[in-house]
């Protein structure tokens, strides 16, 4: 074949390509259809019951340095439902409301994700979610939490993606932390420095266990609508 057939034809391919990523970006929906709102906020609304006077602070996942599409962190998808990098989420449990923070929307990002949340009222009507503000302003929340000695909540452990398991995580932990030529620290780790040096005089306590509990009873319930509990196999793992 002669090269510029080729060329023309590498370059219709690119064209169709970009084409039909575009008519799916255009269709992409702004907030999952997996559950509803009213959903989340329930999930929520027990984390609050369990933090007390305190607060729940939980990052989201960050985009990543290559060309899949994004994939939020299984915590914080199950609390918000929100598919956006470097979203926060600001669980109070004194005010009973949360605080979601996205990142202003850009060109950029939406052509390499497609249409994102926006902070403001129409995040909060699809989301059900309080107050959806810029994430420029999570800064001053903390020290305001800070400021009044509230007790913070936050995972230790790091975020599970897609198909990866709790156990999986810790697995990597131990192993990444052993490791002499390694030694790195996980996102939460480092989140959690972050947090405490902005607010001193708040304690920090692992908000694992309480997500935990809460998502498997969720799965429990789940699986027992569904009749899976009387697989013999099966039920060891959530029983």
């Amino acid at each position: 074949m002669p090269r510029r057939v080729l060329l023309l034809v590498t370059f219709a391919l690119v064209a169709l390509c970009l084409q039909a990523q575009g008519e799916t970006q255009a269709g992409k929906r702004l907030f999952t259809d997996a559950f509803q709102p009213a959903e989340f906020a329930a999930r929520r609304a027990k984390v609050m019951a369990a933090v007390g006077q305190g607060v729940a602070v939980i990052s989201g996942a960050t985009e990543q340095p290559n060309y899949e599409k994004f994939k939020q962190n299984k915590q914080f998808f199950y609390l918000t439902g929100i598919e956006v990098p470097r979203a926060m989420l600001i669980i109070d449990g004194r005010a009973k409301q949360s605080t979601l923070f996205l990142p202003a929307r850009t060109a950029a990002m939406d052509r390499s994700e497609g249409p994102l949340l926006a902070p403001g009222r129409d995040a909060q009507a699809l989301t059900g979610i309080e107050a959806v503000v810029d994430r420029t302003t999570f800064d001053a929340a903390i020290k305001e939490i800070g400021a009044q000695a509230r007790m913070i909540f936050m995972p230790f452990r790091a975020e599970s993606i897609g198909a990866v398991a709790p156990d999986r995580v810790l697995a990597h932990e131990r192993a990444t932390a052993a490791d002499p030529w390694d030694g790195r620290k996980s996102r939460e780790a480092v989140f959690k420095e972050k947090v405490q040096a902005v607010a001193p005089r708040s304690e920090v306590a692992d908000l694992d266990p309480i997500l935990d509990r809460q998502r498997l009873i969720f799965w429990v319930v789940a699986l027992a609508l569904l009749g899976l509990l009387s697989v013999p196999w099966l039920a060891p793992f959530f029983l």
